[in-house]
C-alpha cells in the first residue's frame, strides 16, 4: 500500500510540475508596471506609463547617484523587457547635488523637467535643451 501512495504522490509532483511549466510558456511576458524603477548605465528610470499591447511606454529619467560625472546624454529611449520607453521627463531633483557634472544633453523626447533638476550641480557649464520640453520647473541653485 505504502509503495501506491509514494507512487500517488509522484505522479501528482510530475504532473503539478508540468501544468506550471505549460502555464509559463503559455502566459504572455511579463512587463514593469507603472511606478516601477529600472537602471540603465548611471541612469534611474521609472515607469510613467506603458501600454503591452502595443510595446510601448514612458519613463522619468534621474541619476543613479550623485557619483554620475562628465557629459551625459540622456537617451530619447530605452528598453526594458519587450517595451520600448520614451525617455519624456526629468524627475523632480534628476540631477541634484551632482558635483561632477559637467553638462548634459536633453533630447527632442523630454516634455518637461521637474523642479531642482540641477541644484547643486557645482561644475555643470553646459545644458542642452531639445525643443519638446514646454515645461520647466526653473530653480536657480545651479
Amino acid at each position: 500500500m505504502k509503495t501506491k501512495n509514494k507512487f500517488s504522490a509522484g505522479v501528482l509532483r510530475l504532473l503539478a510540475s508540468f501544468i506550471l511549466l505549460a502555464t509559463l510558456l503559455v502566459l504572455p511576458k511579463a512587463q514593469g508596471a507603472v511606478g516601477d524603477i529600472f537602471t540603465i548605465g548611471e541612469l534611474r528610470y521609472t515607469v510613467l506609463t506603458e501600454e503591452p499591447a502595443t510595446q510601448t511606454g514612458t519613463v522619468s529619467v534621474q541619476a543613479e547617484s550623485t557619483e554620475i560625472s562628465g557629459d551625459i546624454t540622456i537617451p530619447t529611449s530605452v528598453a526594458k523587457g519587450e517595451i520600448n520607453y520614451s525617455v519624456t521627463l526629468l524627475a523632480d531633483s534628476a540631477f541634484r547635488e551632482c558635483s561632477k557634472l559637467t553638462s548634459i544633453v536633453i533630447p527632442d523626447s523630454v516634455k518637461s523637467m521637474g523642479s531642482e533638476a540641477f541644484s547643486d550641480c557645482s561644475s555643470l557649464t553646459n545644458v542642452t535643451i531639445g525643443n519638446s520640453v514646454t515645461s520647466f520647473l526653473f530653480d536657480a541653485h545651479f
